[in-house]
């Protein structure tokens, strides 16, 4: 994943989850992560990479400053659970 489809994700969720709580005191941003599973490989660093820049919002003053409380599941490349977790969100 290159750095700039990164921040393009990170940039769509921080938009959507700025929006829909704006009267929040903090963001809601959930993340599944594959930290485990089948690809891990790939999903490890990207995972970390979302968790990095997730953190340097939130130390740079945050959305409107508002912190983001992301909320990261491992889903271990199990559908059902990826799908129950987007659920509970």
């Amino acid at each position: 994943m290159t750095t700039k489809s990164l921040l393009s994700t990170v940039s769509l969720a921080l938009l959507l989850g700025g929006a829909a709580t704006a009267a929040q005191a903090q963001i809601p941003i959930g993340h599944l992560a594959d930290y485990s599973g089948a690809t891990s490989e790939v999903g490890t660093p990207y995972g970390q990479g979302v968790a990095d820049t997730f953190a340097w919002v939130n130390k740079n003053g945050g959305v409107g400053s508002k912190q983001i409380n992301v909320d990261t599941n491992d889903y271990g490349y199990q559908v059902p659970h990826a799908i129950a977790v987007y659920e509970n969100w």
